[in-house]
């Protein structure tokens, strides 16, 4: 299935001036995307195995070296 991960991230939850949800929340999120596309149900609690696999991997593409083709 298709699932995505949201880090948790400080700042504001809505953009005001433009009324668009920015993501930011303090705990993480996980969506099952294929049941619930909208991203309307928060799983991280039901699923903290998926999301930590998911969080360890976003930290290694993060940290990873990337290659520059201009070098």
């Amino acid at each position: 299935g298709s699932w995505k991960y949201i880090p948790p991230r400080r700042g504001p939850k809505v953009n005001r001036n433009v009324n668009i949800e920015l993501g930011n929340a303090p705990q993480g999120q996980l969506y099952w995307l294929d049941q619930d596309p909208g991203e309307r149900r928060n799983l991280i609690e039901q699923y903290p195995e998926r999301a930590n696999a998911m969080a360890g991997k976003l930290r290694y593409f993060q940290e990873a070296p990337r290659a520059n083709p201009a070098e």
